[in-house]
């Protein structure tokens, strides 16, 4: 059994000792094998998605050879939970943002990084949340104005035990929904009724 952290990546390998043609096919969609195939022995790498939960998961990798009787053999891999608490899970890392979604009255109308809202020079925006409470935003390659300050710091803080995030980039403080947190994906929302239609938004980071 190959045992895997619960992180993005995480790797682990094993050998395949053979002189046929054979394949691995992994039982999960977290999980992949490299190379899929070949002939001959050679080293095979398992590498996992995140675990997003706390417990572990198990799946398994089978090893097929042809070019005579089939055989197979099985590897098993146990991943281990993401133990670590949304502090951790949220510090320490540079976020850009990946995706945007608007649900207008349970309709999504809005998906991707629309242009006419996250301009280009928007989208390589970092924010940076640190264990001391401190959060620094960070223009990024690319600035919208020239002459904005190519940082800006500011305070962040979890709200409403850990399911909401208040933080103020900037001279407005927001308050979000935490919707994701798990150390590669952050994913934050709200809602608000506009002309009598319920608006939900979704902002999606990813962790470089």
């Amino acid at each position: 059994t190959l045992r895997l952290g619960f992180a993005t990546g995480s790797q682990a390998s094993f050998n395949v000792s053979t002189g046929l043609t054979w394949t691995a096919t992994p039982s999960a969609s977290w999980i992949t094998a490299t190379p899929k195939s070949g002939t001959g022995s050679t080293s095979v790498t398992a590498t996992a998605a995140a675990n997003p939960g706390i417990t572990n998961r198990l799946a398994y990798i089978e090893v097929s050879t042809t070019g005579g009787a089939i055989n197979s053999d099985t590897v098993w891999i146990n991943q281990v939970g993401n133990t670590e608490t949304n502090t951790e899970k949220l510090c320490g890392k540079n976020f850009i943002i990946s995706d945007f979604t608007v649900i207008q009255n349970g309709v999504t109308i809005i998906t991707g990084l629309d242009t006419n809202i996250y301009p280009a020079c928007q989208q390589d925006n970092i924010q940076r949340f640190e264990t001391d409470g401190s959060l620094a935003f960070d223009e990024g390659a690319t600035k919208c104005d020239p002459t904005d300050p190519q940082t800006e710091a500011g305070n962040w803080a979890f709200y409403d035990s850990e399911t909401k995030l208040i933080f103020d980039p900037g001279p407005d403080a927001d308050t979000l929904n935490i919707i994701t947190n798990n150390g590669t994906v952050l994913t934050l929302g709200g809602s608000f009724i506009e002309m009598g239609d319920t608006i939900e938004f979704r902002q999606t980071y990813t962790a470089q």
